[in-house]
């Protein structure tokens, strides 16, 4: 039987994200949209998508990118990207 390795927490969310950027550049860079490689990121970034947007880019899956015109395909991108992004708070907020 073998036994489970430990990893510090900080070598478990780096490698975390090197997957999750990894995987982002998989996704464009096949030749189609796979809503199972994005199902997977947003589970690994442990992330929710709102079902609208969910069912918005399962339109999509297996779509070569080629396909697409240029418009779709930028919407596409830009939405997947913006599941990923965090907004960070402005320096001195918005009061």
């Amino acid at each position: 039987m073998s036994k489970p390795i430990s990893i510090a927490p900080e070598s478990v969310e780096e490698f975390k994200n090197r997957a999750l950027k990894s995987g982002l550049q998989k996704l464009f860079r096949d030749d189609h949209f796979s809503i199972c490689a994005f199902d997977n990121l947003v589970k690994l970034a442990g992330l929710y998508v709102d079902g609208d947007l969910n069912r918005a880019l399962r339109a999509y899956h297996c779509v070569n990118w080629n396909d697409m015109d240029a418009e779709t395909r930028d919407q596409v991108r830009d939405q997947i990207l913006a599941v990923f992004i965090v907004d960070e708070p402005s320096e001195g907020g918005d009061a």
